[in-house]
């Protein structure tokens, strides 16, 4: 699981260019697979059977994207402008080195220099639209003949180590969700399950809408992240969940309340067989939960997720052991779920 997770967020795949995930995930999935299916969105949806066919039709997902920037326009300098694809913060935009379109152009977002910012403006956090992307380019001529508007970027991270349980790089947001549907795809399941690899998570959950209504599942259990703001400077009360401390399971996000006897079960199975739970002190957030439960005529879901810090950032970091707790929740939650005793 650790070596795909590390293959996963090395990839580039901001949201709507998901091609090199999804490219990388069949390759690893399909001998594993009864079924493979590719949507018109890109999302990829697997089934594999079980020793047991399912009383309940379950849909384990989890998102395929990333958060990232694209090329909006080049200035006659040859620099280029960019605007941001999900909810990345400004402030950790500056400096941050990208690579750019299929062609993965190198380059580095800029702002104006400390020693040459106004008087009126020094220590204001700059803005995202003050900023542009530096390939070396001395014109627009020469600049538009690696890069176009439209053109993608994703920030240059490398995943790493950190400590004995810490990892950090790009997507883990993301990409943990995908790792862990393909451990389990590697198991004997007990029961016949849907795996799906959405599309366009940063964007709305269009490609897990969509993969929903093509299932057609009775429970739902989506693989996401919660925000781990276990750092200094951060009111505790406002924290809701932490590195190290076990999978992260909630009541409600911004769109839809769980359903209670998933939540309830979820807890229950993290608690009594030790898999590693922490229920998550928030009802702020979102996932593709939400956008699955509102499809056909509706569906029952949870959200079972991985606690990461610095969410849809360039860098992120989370903790192996609350990937290895995710793994452990889901397996156990979705083979309940298909077992028709939930």
């Amino acid at each position: 699981m650790l070596e795909n997770l590390e293959k996963l967020c090395d990839l580039d795949a901001v949201s709507g260019r998901e091609e090199a995930v999804r490219d990388y995930i069949l390759e690893q999935i399909i001998d594993l697979s009864d079924e493979v299916n590719i949507g018109a969105t890109g999302s990829v949806t697997a089934f594999k059977r079980g020793k047991n066919r399912a009383k309940h039709t379950v849909m384990l997902t989890a998102n395929m994207d990333e958060a990232g920037l694209v090329a909006t326009r080049i200035t006659d300098d040859g620099l280029i402008k960019f605007d941001t694809v999900g909810k990345t913060d400004s402030r950790a935009l500056c400096g941050k080195a990208v690579r750019i379109g299929a062609a993965q152009i190198p380059g580095v977002i800029g702002i104006v220099p400390v020693h040459l910012t106004k008087k009126e403006d020094a220590g204001k956090i700059p803005k995202q639209e003050a900023m542009t992307i530096d390939i070396g380019a001395a014109s627009k001529a020469e600049a538009m003949r690696v890069v176009r508007p439209g053109d993608f970027c994703a920030f240059e991270t490398k995943f790493e180590r950190l400590g004995a349980d810490h990892i950090k790089g790009k997507a883990i947001d993301s990409r943990a969700g995908c790792a862990v549907l393909m451990k389990l795809m590697n198991e004997e399941l007990e029961y016949d399950t849907f795996f799906s690899f959405a599309v366009l998570g940063k964007m709305g959950d269009a490609g897990a809408r969509c993969e929903a209504f093509s299932i057609q599942p009775d429970i739902a259990i989506s693989i996401g992240a919660a925000r781990a703001a276990d750092i200094p400077g951060t009111d505790k009360d406002s924290t809701a969940c932490e590195l190290g401390k076990g999978a992260s399971v909630g009541f409600m996000e911004g769109r839809t309340v769980y359903d209670a006897a998933l939540y309830e079960a979820a807890v229950s199975i993290g608690e009594v067989n030790g898999a590693g739970v922490q229920i998550r002190a928030s009802a702020k957030g979102g996932s593709n939960a939400g956008a699955i439960q509102a499809s056909r005529g509706g569906v029952r879901t949870i959200a079972i997720d991985v606690p990461v810090r610095y969410i849809d950032s360039p860098v992120q970091a989370a903790s192996l052991s609350d990937i290895e707790s995710v793994l452990t929740l889901c397996r156990m939650l979705s083979a309940r779920a298909a077992s028709g005793s939930i």
